[in-house]
């Protein structure tokens, strides 16, 4: 087994021990340059903040470095934005709780977080204004706290699953967990102040839309071809040619953000010599000095070396991230396909080696790794671990002529990722003329590290060109987020952040448009189910209930999208998108190439299976009331344990089963179909996703019993996948159910995760087996699958022995992570997923 260089295991031991702290440095310049620029262009406020940052933040080179650029002061903490408003109030509620979980804060930056920052801000963020605009438009639900409401809550869900929002009880003594419920109700008030301030998110009908317009792919093809220098020139000769002082502020910022990067990336230049100047050893300083010299000249001009252009990437990638704040999804892209040239020169010309590369790569892999995003600790569900804000990156696949893309570097940076055995989320494009022994590598990968997506290019180019992509633009696609296909540093598509949750629908059919946990009639009255006659009543009123959400999350994120045009904007990120400079416009406002929103939906297995069972027995066998339906949902199923054992039994989605699966085609195509009817404000339409971000947990904290027999509280079903535990007739069938899903229709894609013992890549025919697997998956007309190749002992006994699993790496949805750094519910929330033994 390869080790890794010596210089980047030092690199790797410091991103795995370091602490977690919350840094001030971004945030308090932000907020000094809006105070001091009341009434100025959002371009030239968002510049001006940024470059100043660029000037004051500390900056650091660590004796082992060879890629250099930081985002704050201390090893890991990530860049707070405050302008967005998400995390201003979980520090608002959560601040406490943060430190206990673990997250250092000084005194001086405590203080100026509290006294200065959060008090500028109030009033003026992203989700201030859009929860205003929220209730004035009737879009908002909030949490109904009346003696009525809480007693309805408290029957359908049960005091400790309640308590479990509030308080992390897993893992925990039955006295330590009472000790904890105690507190829980002395600090009951502000508890639930900092609950209602948290569901803020949700719009009616329980749907969510985030204050972060989140995962973009950058556009690092052009700070490659161009630099910041040709950047800022693109800027000036688009400049004489503005009509509008909008624009003229525009291309202004632009040019001083390419300024900025030259005088930031200069800065890391000063102090490279100066460490020189002080490095006895001679080795050190002549990589000090090479350094010194790289940053001299890239990103500001185009690079011409495989170390200048992995520089470039790294400091612009950094660069953004600090742009926009942490939680963002700022995504690498094509990376072989981008620095490929580089390589191919180098070693033509015997100015780099094979192993050279290989260390820098691994040094950028780690770098990618140093990502957290501050959520607060929500019923067990620890969101704000190592590796949850992906950098996602895409390797291999068709070029844009058509024909297979893949090349040495494709294979080096498999290497890299084996050896740094890091929760790096990597997306793997599968085409019909991918070479046989890139998909091979991609399977023999998870012996020594899980994480590998894998990506269907023949389903993915045709639901980007059904979007309006060319096709050469579709070729070059890359994965964004979790397994979100968007194009190359040409789009704005804001994939994350706003999603219905299918199950709620069922709850909105039962309750007459009311929802169980908030307590408020949110929607319309779609009828008295108990009256409903057939199967396709209810599931009428279950489509108009959907339509309902769709239309107004659509509505809602459109309100959002308005207040970042408006008042927030991103001139770094914005020069390096194809259309930007060309039309005069930030991204946000639509100068992009391409432009268009997302909406995702949650729980499709859950609800399938829910759909499912009322259609057997209210409807065909006829053996169950919707009243005592309903009146058991209602309770949590209590006193009627037999009748959830025997809707626990039903008919499922993901056994090959043709009746359970139309259901499934049928509910995925008028979701699609309904996403892409609404518009964006930006002339764009919405596009679809079925993805859980992680969340599944979480989200199904919030749930009410449903008919499938999951009792409330529960997981609901990870992102397009089967329920746990559902699958009853092995892998193929589950690849067979959702192979019967038009995929192409997707169009901002799907997960589906598949758990396997880790014995079966003991043996050639194991390995094949797999490949073959995925092989036909994807020529039926699958689009993504990934694996967790690891045996549930091993998990379990990670989670007893968490200090011997540091760098146990499992694929929680669409991304990578450090299983131990997961709270209890997810890690049992993956120990039971299926795992297929044979075929």
């Amino acid at each position: 087994m390869a080790m890794l260089h010596a210089g980047n295991q030092h690199q790797k031991e410091q991103l795995l021990t370091a602490d977690h702290w919350l840094c001030m440095e971004r945030a308090k310049c932000y907020t000094d340059v809006y105070r001091e620029t009341e009434g100025e262009d959002p371009s030239t406020r968002a510049a001006k903040a940024l470059v100043r940052t660029f000037e004051r933040m500390s900056i650091n080179i660590s004796p082992w470095e060879l890629l250099v650029g930081n985002r704050s002061s201390r090893d890991i903490a990530p860049p707070f934005a405050p302008e967005k408003g998400d995390f201003t109030f979980i520090f608002k509620y959560q601040l406490p709780e943060l430190q206990k979980f673990g997250y250092f804060i000084s005194p001086q930056d405590k203080r100026v977080l509290l006294q200065d920052i959060i008090p500028y801000w109030r009033g003026k963020t992203v989700r201030d204004e859009k929860v205003e605009k929220f209730t004035e438009h009737g879009l908002n639900s909030q949490l109904n706290f009346s003696l009525i409401g809480l007693s309805r809550i408290g029957k359908a869900f049960g005091i400790s699953t309640l308590a479990r929002l509030l308080i992390d009880t897993s893992g925990t003594s039955r006295i330590k967990q009472a000790s904890q419920f105690l507190r829980l109700l002395a600090h009951l008030p502000r508890n639930l102040r900092g609950l209602k301030a948290g569901t803020q998110d949700n719009i009616i009908g329980r749907c969510r839309c985030i204050d972060t317009q989140a995962h973009i792919v950058i556009g690092h093809k052009n700070v490659l071809q161009l630099g910041f220098r040709g950047i800022a020139d693109k800027a000036k000769t688009r400049l004489a040619d503005a009509s509008t002082d909008e624009e003229r502020y525009f291309l202004e910022s632009v040019i001083l953000v390419a300024q900025g990067m030259k005088d930031f990336s200069a800065r890391f230049a000063t102090l490279a010599r100066k460490k020189a100047d002080e490095e006895q050893d001679e080795g050190r300083k002549q990589e000090l000095l090479e350094i010194a010299g790289i940053c001299d000249s890239v990103p500001w001009n185009p690079p011409h070396t495989f170390h200048e252009a992995l520089q470039s990437m790294w400091f612009t990638q950094n660069a953004a991230i600090i742009s926009y704040g942490a939680g963002s999804g700022i995504t690498p892209g094509r990376v072989d396909q981008l620095l490929y040239p580089y390589y191919e020169k180098d070693l033509a010309e015997g100015t780099i080696t094979r192993d050279k590369a290989l260390q820098l790569l691994e040094e950028f892999i780690i770098k990618i790794n140093n990502n957290v995003v501050i959520w607060p600790n929500i019923a067990g569900v620890r969101l704000n671990h190592l590796g949850s804000d992906i950098e996602n990156i895409t390797i291999g696949g068709l070029g844009r002529d058509g024909e297979d893309a893949t090349n040495e570097l494709s294979y080096l940076f498999m290497e890299a990722i084996m050896n740094t055995r890091l929760a790096t989320t990597a997306s793997f494009r599968i085409s019909e003329k991918s070479p046989s022994e890139f998909l091979r590598k991609v399977i023999e990968m998870h012996a020594r590290t899980n994480g590998p997506a894998m990506f269907n290019d023949e389903i993915v180019i045709q639901a980007l060109v059904n979007d309006g992509y060319s096709v050469e633009d579709a070729r070059d696609y890359c994965l964004v987020g979790c397994v979100e296909p968007s194009g190359n540093g040409n789009t704005f598509g804001a994939t994350g952040g706003t999603k219905i949750y299918l199950p709620t629908v069922l709850d909105l059919v039962f309750n007459r448009g009311k929802t169980t946990f908030f307590g408020n009639v949110d929607t319309f009255d779609s009828g008295d189910p108990a009256s409903f006659q057939s199967f396709e009543e209810f599931n009428d009123a279950f489509t108009k209930q959907m339509q309902f959400l769709v239309s107004s999350v659509a509505r809602a994120t459109n309100m959002r999208d308005a207040i970042w045009a408006n008042k927030f904007h991103n001139p770094l990120i914005s020069c390096t998108i194809d259309g930007c400079i060309d039309s005069g416009k930030d991204m946000t406002e639509g100068g992009a190439s391409y432009n268009f929103g997302a909406i995702g939906a949650g729980g499709l297995g859950t609800t399938v299976d829910s759909l499912a069972a009322i259609k057997k027995y209210i409807y065909d066998d006829k053996s169950i009331g919707m009243k005592e339906l309903i009146s058991a949902l209602a309770t949590n199923f209590k006193s009627r344990e037999p009748l959830r054992r025997r809707l626990s039994k039903g008919p499922k989605f993901g056994n090959n089963d043709d009746q359970v699966d139309a259901i499934a085609v049928r509910l995925v195509d008028q979701f699609c179909e309904m996403c892409a009817r609404e518009p964006t404000i930006n002339d764009g339409h919405y596009k679809a996703s079925f993805i859980s971000y992680g969340l599944n947990v979480y989200e199904g904290a919030l749930e009410p019993a449903t008919p499938d027999g999951r009792k409330a509280g529960a997981p609901v079903s990870n992102s397009i996948s089967p329920s746990n535990g559902a699958e009853m007739k092995g892998p193929t069938a589950v690849l067979n159910s959702l192979a019967k899903i038009d995929h192409a229709k997707i169009g901002y894609g799907d997960s589906l995760n598949m758990k396997f013992p880790a014995y079966l890549l003991h043996s050639e025919k194991g390995s094949e087996s797999l490949e073959q697997l995925v092989l036909t998956y994807f020529k039926k007309g699958g689009f993504h699958v990934q694996f967790n190749i690891i045996d549930a002992s091993t998990l379990k006994e990670a989670q007893l022995h968490p200090e011997n699993y540091d760098d146990l790496i499992v694929r929680v949805s669409g991304y990578s992570a450090y299983f131990t750094r997961l709270g209890k519910e997810i890690q049992d929330d993956l120990i039971a997923r299926v795992e297929f033994g044979n075929f």
